[in-house]
């Protein structure tokens, strides 16, 4: 199945989800997506469809009243969750852009760094719930980090946008950027990010 922010099912994962014959729903699909005035060359991967979500509703219309039922429900279920989604990707979206500006010069962001390291592991901020802040278990696991390596070390603070309200988070000197990265890749990410991302799914990527 292929989720966008519009919404693409597949004809293959709803003969399989619901045991209907894969070759009558690609019928019906390509016919009710000539019926909305598409061409469904344009929905067409493979051997299959990738139909959005109205059309899919539609084609639900064509089954018996369960199977219909069925249908809409998990549709339906599915928006839901992409809404979420894409909700999530813009809150964070958002706060990395604000909070990059507000980092005074010559110093960084934990934010910005963690984001990069879970952007190389191929893995979205959108897959977490609404306690979506992985940047606040790096900053402290660092912070503790630092005062075993180092005892006191050099920080300041600058005003940081949770996503619901403003609060003062520390700013690194660039001159720790090197043990930070390398604090984030060998203990911080095999340790605790992994068991972040695992208690803060909201979606399975199957």
């Amino acid at each position: 199945m292929s989720l966008t922010n519009d919404l693409l099912i597949s004809t293959a994962y709803l003969a399989k989800k619901f045991d209907l014959d894969v070759e009558t729903l690609r019928f019906a699909a390509r016919s009710t997506l000539a019926d909305s005035g598409l061409n469904p060359l344009d929905f067409l991967d493979g051997d299959e469809y990738l139909v959005p979500k109205d059309e899919a509703l539609m084609l639900a219309m064509q089954f018996d009243d369960a199977t219909r039922r069925k249908i809409v429900k998990h549709i339906k279920e599915l928006e839901s969750r992409v809404n979420k989604v894409t909700t999530l990707e813009n809150t964070y979206a958002e706060r990395l852009e604000h909070n990059y500006m507000q980092v005074p010069v010559g110093y960084f962001s934990v934010m910005t760094e963690v984001h990069k390291v879970f952007h190389e592991h191929k893995l979205s901020f959108a897959d977490f719930n609404v306690n979506r802040h992985p940047d606040k278990s790096a900053g402290r696991h660092f912070s503790t980090y630092l005062k075993n390596q180092e005892g006191d070390f050099d920080h300041v603070t600058y005003p940081h946008y949770t996503g619901r309200f403003s609060a003062q988070a520390k700013a690194y000197p660039e001159e720790y950027l090197p043990l930070f990265r390398k604090f984030l890749r060998e203990i911080w990410f095999p340790k605790y990010g992994m068991e972040y991302i695992k208690t803060r799914e909201v979606l399975s990527h199957d």
